[in-house]
């Protein structure tokens, strides 16, 4: 039976168990955790299973840091985050770790290819951003912060008027952050009035990791 589970932060794993606690733990073991969370779920076969945990906990890390509440307190429970704790700096010191350790094998690469070792270097892209319906107020503070700690751009589309024409402007940025390795993820359903309650709420955090 084989079942494969990718963690994209298996880098900054191995830097924490050798330099122990550092900024980035919390980011690192909450990501963790949801991975092996949504293995359990999404195992229902002998095939192999490849996730990006990191990718699904970055964006959620940037709904989370506008949360309050009792909205707070079931994504800190779902996301393995503390209530007490700065996830968004977490992820941040994450992310730099991460793009560090690509940068160190560019310079590997070289030493190696003295021996006949690999010539191809680790090429990870880590790219962030919110898109929101167009015209509904973001605190600025808010907006801040997600820039500041996920490099997330924050883009107003408008979901309601026009859901095919805002999917397709997601897909576009996707495939293009990751070199066309995802696309058509958002469908006119998800991107659409599947509210009509709420229509005006929208925002779709994205994250991409490319290799």
């Amino acid at each position: 039976m084989k079942r494969l589970l990718i963690l994209h932060v298996f880098g900054a794993l191995l830097v924490t168990i050798a330099q122990g606690a550092t900024s980035f733990e919390l980011a690192a073991k909450a990501t963790n955790q949801v991975g092996v969370d949504l293995h359990r779920q999404l195992e229902t076969s002998d095939e192999n299973l490849c996730i990006s945990p990191y990718s699904i906990d970055s964006a959620l890390a940037m709904t989370f840091a506008g949360t309050d509440g009792e909205t707070r307190n079931e994504m800190a429970r779902v996301l393995h985050f503390p209530n007490d704790g700065d996830v968004p700096a977490s992820f941040f010191a994450l992310q730099q770790s991460l793009e560090q350790m690509s940068a160190k094998t560019a310079e590997l690469v070289k030493d190696f290819e003295k021996f006949g070792g690999a010539s191809e270097p680790i090429t990870l892209n880590i790219a962030n951003r919110l898109f929101a319906q167009k015209g509904y107020h973001f605190r600025e503070a808010f907006l801040l912060l997600v820039k500041q700690n996920f490099g997330g751009a924050f883009e107003p589309l408008d979901f309601v008027a026009d859901p095919v024409a805002a999917a397709q402007r997601i897909n576009k940025w996707l495939a293009d952050q990751t070199r066309d390795r995802i696309r058509d993820l958002n469908s006119r359903r998800r991107a659409g009035q599947d509210n009509p309650a709420r229509p005006g709420e929208r925002t779709l955090p994205e994250s991409a990791v490319g290799e």
